[in-house]
């Protein structure tokens, strides 16, 4: 397949914040000292707009070769393994942007040109310490969210058995690039938790390592520890990241067989639960149709709770017959920022689907923050949106 032709077979049509994730990536033909020269470039023109011009231009200047550097070194240090290009010119831009909105605030207040070069340098330094913080910590700092599901049947009145109740872990977009703390410290979360059950929602290798030997292997290692604990049930996710002729044989050399718009009963706990799996395709508008016909070829018995297992939340409005749906790709907007929420959620649904648990009607929906980072371009970093292992608690309705 020629370069073009590879580049359009990873574009979704409709899915603009995932084309422009793999657009950027190309930024990685630039070779990255030369990325940085670029960089540099519109420090002296940003620093024109300050009265202390040159002093200003020195510390835009200083803040790309800090970022340069902070990128490079964090596949060296096995923090994360993205390319320095990308994400130098997202922060540029970030960095000059906010310089210039306090340009234009100056022009309006006058004020001492140390105040002018004080209050820039702290605008900098604090958007260096987001970045640290964003790289360095929240990543690994993986976090239990809890979910109570009230949707099994109740038992019978004077029954002498306890309650029916089964927990389940969700684990999705783990994203592997290679194995870090951060899936290391997962494993031993799902240990302590000791699920019924645990689901994986797809996405499991990061979109710049989908045929990386390496990254492979070392998904491997994940899922062999995973499944010689936990029982597991797997669906696909995004069809660009999930290229079926790599992640199919990875799963049936481990005896897993995903569900493909499949349904399944299962026990657990002394419930009954009808579980139904649908893969990801290019289009959520047909895969709801999909939806609606396993429901129709698989319906339910009274006595069972249905739960669905989808890699996208953007069936929200089309789960008639569905008690628990579970979903991730999302990642929580990955990045956050205060009062705004996420920047980009890379979903159709309502941005407060966009993580976390809500009552639609009669399904109740939980939108996994998910685990690992996006890849191509993207910034190896999360903020105000750490990733997630999710403890599904099944309880009888009231």
């Amino acid at each position: 397949m020629s370069d073009k032709g590879a580049l359009r077979s990873r574009l979704l049509r409709g899915e603009l914040t995932h084309n422009v994730i793999v657009l950027s990536g190309w930024m990685g033909r630039v070779p990255a000292p030369l990325m940085v020269l670029l960089c540099l470039i519109p420090a002296p023109f940003t620093a024109q707009l300050f009265a202390a011009w040159p002093t200003v231009a020195a510390v835009l200047a200083v803040a790309t070769v800090t970022d340069a550097l902070l990128l490079w070194s964090l596949p060296r240090l096995g923090i994360s393994f993205g390319p320095v290009q990308g994400p130098l010119v997202v922060f540029t831009l970030g960095r000059h942007g906010l310089a210039l909105v306090l340009a234009l605030a100056f022009a309006l207040v006058t004020i001492p040109q140390v105040w002018e070069v004080g209050s820039l340098v702290a605008l900098q330094l604090a958007l260096t310490a987001c970045s640290l913080w964003g790289h360095l910590v929240e990543p690994f700092a993986v976090r239990v969210v809890r979910v109570r599901a009230p949707i099994l049947e109740p038992s019978p009145i004077g029954s002498p058995e306890p309650p029916r109740a089964a927990r389940i872990v969700l684990l999705t977009d783990l994203h592997v690039e290679r194995l870090t703390l951060r899936e290391r410290r997962v494993l031993r979360l799902v240990d302590d938790l000791a699920p019924d059950l645990v689901l994986f929602g797809g996405d499991l290798l990061n979109l710049s390592y989908v045929q990386d030997a390496r990254a492979l292997a070392d998904a491997r290692v994940f899922m062999e520890t995973l499944l010689a604990r936990h029982e597991l049930r797997v669906v696909l996710g995004n069809p660009t990241v999930e290229l079926r002729h790599v992640v199919r044989p990875f799963w049936e050399s481990l005896g897993v067989k995903p569900l493909d718009a499949t349904s399944e009963p299962l026990v657990l706990g002394g419930a009954q639960l009808r579980l139904y799996g649908l893969p990801a395709g290019r289009s959520p508008t047909k895969d709801a149709h999909r939806l609606a016909a396993l429901l129709k070829d698989h319906p339910p018995s009274p006595k069972e709770a249905t739960v669905l297992l989808y890699h996208l939340p953007d069936l929200a409005d089309r789960t008639p017959g569905i008690d628990l749906y579970l979903a991730g790709h999302t990642h929580g907007g990955q990045i956050r920022l205060p009062l705004m929420g996420p920047i980009f959620t890379a979903s159709g649904v309502a941005r407060r689907l966009a993580k976390g648990t809500h009552q639609l009607t009669t399904t109740l929906l939980h939108t996994s923050r998910g685990l690992g980072m996006e890849g191509a371009g993207a910034p190896r970093m999360r903020f105000l949106c750490p990733p997630e292992v999710t403890l599904v608690e099944l309880v009888e309705r009231v």
